[in-house]
């Protein structure tokens, strides 16, 4: 048997001594389908060894253990049914449970009742979690230890140790970690040490998730190696991507098939099919080559499409390989997107304690923390338009030429129901709900008659306009059509034999169908209920399609994440890090802690610290600003920024950043002074122009220009080097609250007496000015200019808040004359 003989022989015990009743009565209900034939289940133990919660992991023979190993968790149990019902293990079963017993797993055998078990292994029953050793991780980061020997002219960071002490508290105390770490903290290094030795030390995963997948890749590819070498030790990490981004082998043989019947060019897709066979994880950033995203879309990974345990290619596939790689890794390198799709998914039923999206973690790092608000906002929301719908829609029937009809329908036709006209009811219900979708369309854009792409109309139960009124009863239309389809599908789902032979697919495509039409018909009931959902805000977005048409999108989104994250993420996880370089507002964590529900954390349970930055900004940076200026609202205000830029970046000899909060201001600015720059041999880029990552690419390499800038600029821009030495903002952050969740964040805000101003405006402006900010130095030996020039910094009461959240720096509060001759002797 297994090294430490774990499989020692127990007598026959009653099912309910191990095994809660929920497990026992899906176990019960699993092998009733399975027609009392074998099944495999996967058991998850509890803190006092119970199985609580059983999945299933395959059905039919003894080789099937060898594909859930790579799915199984340490302290897990792998359990089957004996339909003769005796309990005796068989010499394949002793095999298996000496495979499963040196990996930590366990093995029964329970009846096909599941009255009585037989335990042939124990698995392994973790033990009392180890405390990571500070002076061992800090030791690594002293002068002359490891890090200062990889590296020559390594320099001892004092906020980098402070980082670590505090992060290996929150991993050894089940705390929550705020930390801001200010630029040249190293604060990839300060959370990975803890992560790899926490994983390792006690066989238990971390997640490290950040805010783009630019950023994964460097944690991948570069920090965690590094951290690894200064430890002297390895784990195993893997990189975890959304569906999605890989290629489904089933869907790529499919779409094979319909493209030999047209005849078209088809090299684009003959090489996609070359790189599938030739690729290691079926990821879309391994393309060497640019796919158009319609055929991708085709192509790639879909939850509503996946097979499962019935798919033919399920031992190719990519997703499935991703899984069973992040299974048996120690570090999780994920996203945003990802973590709050897992999150939500465990909040919505799934649980905490089996695998959900990713694998079971009690650890989780959120690297760009001052992200997660709208990031998890996305997937506590819903929304519908016609493309969503018709991809389900399609999925039931679409009218061929002839009369003739492809989807599920085509699979239902084979089989004999109660109705005869069920059948030829269910398209006719289909097209019902696309024709009045058109109407939805057509009705709220004519609603919404403003030309701008991406105009919102907020629906408020106490101010619904005439206009507003109508088009719920359409949605009321669309709802009770719906419903009809619903019942329809319902309705022939249940008629289907369960043992199918004719079609082994028909019954698990179909219960994801319902699912979604389930979806679909909640958002709508919740739109036409509004004022039963007052922590909603239920909202419309006029939008254009890639053919330029124009479409129409329902949303209804929580006006507040705090509680769901509370619920979702500080409350089941035992130790959540935060860190960002932007967490604080003059010296207070309060308007982060509140915006993502830390606030509600007790208190005893919160660390929160900010480890400055240990670049010299007062002897490298200037902060300009003219106490002249005149403010946005005046009529020369654009005359005035265009002629400052002029000066300025003439003498910066461009090397140039220029930030703005509106497109149309950035495109008048360029036209005025472009061309004029140009001339003095200094190259102008703007963003919209071409691609975000060719363009900052371009700026890096070309020392003599400037870079016109908005929105996603202000965060995440690297430029380090003589290649930028002025960064002017050319007004202070603030975001207008026109759309529905501001509106209504405010609206609630005000309804307790408060102040939106200060509670909400200022914050996210002071959020988005230390992100501006943060785009100059880089590094220890950048040196420059942060100019704004929006003079409500000091002339307003409020904005010393600006100021005092900034790093302190040398100053240029002076008249505009006087702006020039302090940029030219700092700058030379």
């Amino acid at each position: 048997m297994g090294k430490d003989d774990r499989s020692v022989v127990v007598k026959m015990k009653m099912c309910d001594q191990r095994f809660s009743l929920e497990a026992i009565a899906f176990m019960q209900e699993e092998i009733r389908d399975a027609d009392e034939n074998e099944v495999l289940f996967i058991g998850h133990l509890d803190d006092t060894n119970m199985v609580t919660k059983v999945e299933v992991g395959a059905r039919g023979d003894e080789g099937s253990v060898n594909a859930l190993l790579s799915w199984l968790e340490r302290g897990d149990v792998v359990i089957h049914n004996h339909p003769n019902g005796l309990l005796k293990p068989s010499q394949a079963d002793l095999a298996i449970a000496s495979k499963l017993g040196d990996h930590g797993y366990g093995f029964f055998i329970v009846d096909n009742k599941v009255e009585r078990y037989y335990c042939v292994a124990e698995p392994a029953f973790n033990g009392p979690v180890k405390k990571l050793d500070k002076s061992f991780l800090l030791n690594s980061l002293e002068p002359g230890g490891t890090l200062s020997k990889l590296y020559n002219g390594y320099e001892y960071r004092e906020s980098q140790v402070e980082m670590i002490s505090l992060i290996v508290d929150a991993f050894n105390e089940n705390k929550v970690a705020v930390a801001e770490a200010g630029t040249g903290v190293g604060k990839s290094l300060a959370y990975l040490l803890p992560s790899i030795m926490w994983a390792i030390t006690n066989k238990e995963k971390v997640v490290i998730s950040t805010a783009t997948i630019n950023l994964q890749q460097q944690i991948y590819e570069k920090d965690l190696p590094l951290a690894m070498k200064v430890l002297g030790k390895e784990v195993e990490a893997v990189l975890v991507k959304g569906r999605g981004n890989y290629l489904c082998l089933r869907r790529l043989e499919e779409t094979a098939v319909e493209q030999s019947l047209f005849e078209e060019d088809n090299k684009e897709f003959e090489e996609l099919q070359k790189w599938a066979k030739a690729t290691k994880e079926g990821c879309s950033s391994e393309l060497p080559f640019k796919v158009n995203r319609g055929l991708w879309a085709k192509i790639c990974s879909e939850a509503d499409n996946c097979r499962g345990l019935k798919c033919n290619f399920r031992e190719e596939c990519f997703v499935l390989k991703m899984k069973k790689r992040a299974t048996k890794a120690d570090i999780i390198v994920a996203n945003h997107h990802i973590l709050f799709a897992d999150l939500a998914y465990r909040a919505m039923g799934a649980g905490y304690d089996q695998a959900a999206v990713l694998p079971l973690f009690k650890k989780v790092v959120l690297d760009e923390a001052h992200n997660i608000e709208n990031n998890a906002t996305s997937f506590f929301s819903t929304a519908l338009n016609r493309f969503t719908f018709n991809k389900v829609a399609s999925k039931i029937s679409t009218h061929l030429s002839g009369g003739a009809y492809k989807g599920i329908i085509t699979r239902l036709n084979r089989y004999s129901f109660k109705d005869d006209t069920v059948l030829s009811d269910i398209p006719k219900a289909v097209e019902k709900c696309q024709q009045i979708m058109e109407l939805i369309d057509q009705y709220g854009i004519a609603m919404t008659p403003s030309d701008v792409k991406g105009t919102t109309m907020r629906f408020k139960a106490s101010a619904l306009t005439t206009m507003q009124m109508e088009f719920l009863e359409i949605v009321k239309k669309f709802s009770s059509s719906l419903s009809l389809l619903y019942n329809l599908l319902s309705s022939v789902k249940s008629q289907l034999p369960k043992e199918d032979k004719k079609d082994q697919f028909l019954d698990s495509d179909l219960t994801v169908i319902l699912s979604r039409l389930s979806d679909i018909a909640t958002l709508c009931s919740s739109f036409l209920t509004l004022d039963e959902h007052l922590d909603y805000v239920f909202w419309t977005k006029k939008e254009k399609s890639s053919n330029g048409t124009w479409f129409l999108t329902i949303n209804a989104t929580p006006i507040s994440i705090s509680k769901k994250l509370l619920e979702a993420l500080f409350e089941p996880i035992d130790s959540v890090i935060c860190c960002s370089a932007t967490l604080s507002i003059n010296n207070s964590f309060d308007y982060f802690l509140k915006r993502c529900g830390a606030s509600l954390v007790e208190k005893k349970r919160l660390l929160l610290n900010s480890f400055s930055s240990p670049f010299n900004y007062k002897k490298n940076v200037l902060l300009q600003v003219p106490i002249d200026g005149p403010l946005p609202s005046d009529t020369i205000y654009q005359k005035y920024v265009s002629r400052y830029l002029l000066r300025s970046l003439e003498m910066s000899q461009g090397r140039g950043l220029v930030l703005f909060t509106s497109i149309d201001m950035m495109e008048k600015t360029y036209q005025e002074v472009s061309l004029p720059l140009s001339e003095l041999g200094i190259t102008c880029y703007k963003q919209g122009d071409q691609d975000s990552a060719a363009l900052l690419r371009a700026f890096n390499e070309n020392i003599t220009s400037v870079l016109f800038a908005t929105s996603s600029f202000w965060q995440g821009v690297d430029s380090p080097g003589e290649t930028l030495s002025i960064v002017i903002i050319t007004k202070l952050p603030f975001s207008v609250p026109t759309d529905p969740l501001s509106q209504a964040r405010e609206e609630a805000i005000l309804a307790r007496g408060g102040n939106p101003f200060f509670e909400i405006e200022i914050p996210e402006a002071v959020m988005k000015l230390k992100q501006g900010f943060g785009r100059l130095v880089r590094k220890k030996d950048d040196r420059g200019v942060v100019t704004i020039l929006d003079s409500r910094v000091v002339k307003k009461h409020y904005g010393s808040v600006f100021i005092n959240s900034l790093p302190e720096t040398a100053k240029s509060f002076v008249f505009g004359k006087n702006l020039m001759d302090d940029l030219e002797r700092f700058l030379y």
